[in-house]
Parts: structure tokens; C-alpha cells; sequence
């Protein structure tokens, strides 16, 4: 039997940016089932708990495909989608990827 092959994340890592006073944290993570995706997603929210969104995305293949994104109240298809076209894009299976955004009073667009 051949050993399946994929390309995913190696260990959690971040990166904050602050665009108009708005801060952005980006977290990526690998997660394998529904089950680490949701734990990944409940420790940054513990980790950030007065940011306003935390836009989301995670996908796997282990058995079969799953994934799944939210905007969290940022406009429709503007936050989630967004991420999980980055996974996809990068060919990454079995990663997640959150960006929690603290509002600096200024909107974005």
C-alpha cells in the first residue's frame, strides 16, 4: 500500500499587522479531524478574548474531505472564504488558519 502524501502545516506559528489601527493576529495550525479544529479555534478565542472577529478556516482530508469557514460578522465571503482560498491555493491539507482582528475604530471597506 503507498504511504499518502500532502503538504501541511508543521506546528502552530502567528503574525500580527496593524492596518488603520486595526490589529491583526494570523494563526495557522495543523488540526486532523472537526474535533482539533474546534480546539484550535477555542484556544486562540481564550488566548484573544475582547477581539471583535476571529475569521476562520480549516480543511482536511483524513478520511474524507471536510472543511469549513465563517466571516464572524465581517461582510459576507469577505473573511473566511478568503482564508480558505489561501489553504487551497498553497495545496494545504489538514491546516487551519484564524485571523483575529481587535476593530481600531476605523473601517476597512
Amino acid at each position: 500500500m503507498q504511504e499518502e502524501s500532502y503538504i501541511s502545516i508543521a506546528s502552530e506559528a502567528s503574525r500580527e499587522y496593524t492596518i488603520k489601527r486595526s490589529r491583526f493576529i494570523g494563526i495557522c495550525g495543523p488540526i486532523v479531524s472537526e474535533d482539533d479544529a474546534t480546539g484550535f479555534l477555542e484556544r486562540i478565542k481564550e488566548e484573544y478574548p475582547a477581539a471583535r472577529h476571529y475569521v476562520y478556516a480549516w480543511k482536511s482530508n483524513s478520511p474524507y474531505l471536510i472543511q469549513k469557514y465563517s466571516d464572524d460578522g465581517e461582510p459576507q465571503g469577505t473573511g473566511g472564504r478568503p482564508v480558505l482560498d489561501v489553504l487551497e491555493g498553497a495545496g494545504i491539507d489538514r491546516g487551519a488558519i484564524c485571523v483575529v482582528r481587535y476593530f481600531g475604530g476605523i473601517l476597512l471597506g
